[in-house]
């Protein structure tokens, strides 16, 4: 909370920050854009925050304001790398969906259990409902399992990613029968992010970077790392306005389903090669994007963590954004509805 607290020293200088403008090509809403970026890093006390946003597949806007470090004084670039938090869920469907591409994987394919993908490596209990969970159950949040009573994913932070999972199967069972009920799961990305792991016979890192984002022209994507001391080069530092300390969650481990830290601008680069338009060539066949996360015409994913808010969106067929910020409020849906709605005023062209 200390190092939160300087901020307020550092407000009369926070407007007077960084305000590097890239890239402005027939993106008439600057000015209007700057000034509600102000008032939303006023109102909610956002040390440093991030924007990219594309139209007609070109990003026409890319700007960085504030404060990436407070105690250093060190401004946001467009290079900064911010943690995005539950955004790392669609990187992880997209994963998936190279696989069902490659034919290395089907979405009815069993997760655990006798014919299960991770069969071998996990004790299951005796419960049907675990041998019935598949893969279509994992991206779609119905494996059964919920939230309650807590969220699996934060559970004891010294544990690995496999050892979670092995708790939770000898420990909590599922609620319900898989495929009957919605219940967002952290837990059950995780899940994908060790099958992905199975299948490829690499990390899941390793995996993402070399089939998915360096295809984007993706090069600074990696997972992030717990502690202050143990930042990447150019990751900025996070505030919180809470109880919780952005410092004391196993922030690694969270990998596939919010471990990746990105700038506002990698998000975007990543939107227009699954966003089905034609003039950037996708990664990923266009029929294969007909589900979760991308079954509409506005296409959105928000993510949260202690001292991390971020919002990624495909509007329409035109606008796309990314905003990204080192603080989080609470109740987190102000700040996320107050991006989308500085963001949404002025693609509107």
């Amino acid at each position: 909370m200390y190092r939160f607290i300087l901020l307020f020293y550092f407000y009369i200088f926070l407007f007077t920050g960084n305000r590097n403008l890239v890239c402005a090509q027939s993106f008439s809403a600057k000015e209007s854009l700057d000034s509600q970026i102000d008032s939303l890093m006023l109102q909610y006390r956002i040390p440093g925050l991030q924007v990219a946003i594309v139209k007609d597949e070109k990003i026409v806007y890319r700007q960085s304001y504030g404060w990436s470090d407070i105690e250093s004084e060190t401004t946001v670039s467009d290079s900064s790398l911010f943690r995005i938090a539950s955004i790392s869920k669609p990187v992880t469907f997209v994963a998936i969906l190279k696989l069902l591409e490659t034919n290395r994987l089907t979405t009815d394919q069993l997760v655990f259990g006798e014919k299960g993908i991770l069969s071998e490596d996990y004790t299951i209990p005796d419960d049907e409902r675990v041998k019935r969970i598949t893969v279509k159950h994992l991206l779609n949040h119905q494996s059964g399992w919920t939230n309650i009573p807590s969220d699996y994913i934060f559970m004891n932070p010294y544990l690995t990613m496999p050892q979670v999972i092995q708790k939770v199967l000898s420990t909590y069972p599922p609620s319900c029968d898989p495929g009957t009920q919605y219940s967002y799961s952290n837990f059950g990305y995780g899940i994908l992010g060790i099958i992905t792991e199975k299948l490829t016979g690499m990390s899941y890192e390793e995996y993402v970077r070399k089939e998915i984002l360096l295809p984007c022209g993706i090069a600074g994507m990696v997972i992030t790392n717990d502690t202050y001391e143990e930042r990447h080069f150019n990751e900025v530092s996070y505030y919180s306005q809470e109880s919780a300390s952005p410092y004391l969650l196993p922030a690694n481990r969270l990998g596939s389903c919010g471990g990746w830290i990105a700038s506002a601008t990698d998000l975007v680069k990543l939107l227009v090669h699954i966003d089905r338009n034609p003039e950037v060539e996708d990664i990923i066949p266009e029929t294969m994007m007909q589900g979760t996360y991308f079954n509409f015409l506005r296409w959105e994913h928000s993510g949260s963590l202690p001292g991390t808010t971020t919002l990624l969106v495909r509007k329409d067929n035109r606008w796309g954004y990314a905003v990204l910020a080192n603080t989080r409020t609470l109740p987190t849906v102000n700040i996320i509805n107050g991006m989308r709605h500085v963001l949404d005023s002025v693609t509107n062209e």
